[in-house]
């Protein structure tokens, strides 16, 4: 489950994609794509245009490099129940 919490998101923000990945580092994340697809991961590092992902979901082997405007949404755990 996440540290951070719903109040320090920022939605508004032209950048708020990559603004709010980088709340999250080391956190597991499921990205949504735009292209319909998802990928879940860790974040590792988040740069201007890109996201570094690890230990994805299925493929614990392998890492990606994710175009931040590929990006339609971000999935993490904020709260248990």
């Amino acid at each position: 489950m996440s540290s951070v919490k719903v109040n320090d998101l920022d939605l508004n923000s032209p950048e708020s994609i990559r603004v709010n990945l980088e709340k999250f580092p080391g956190e597991r994340v499921t990205l949504s794509l735009i292209g319909g697809g998802e990928l879940q991961g860790v974040v590792n590092k988040v740069g201007a245009t890109t996201l570094y992902i690890t230990e994805l979901t299925g493929k614990e082997f392998f890492d990606a490099i994710v175009r931040l405007d590929h990006i339609s949404a971000i999935t993490v755990k904020m709260r248990n129940k």
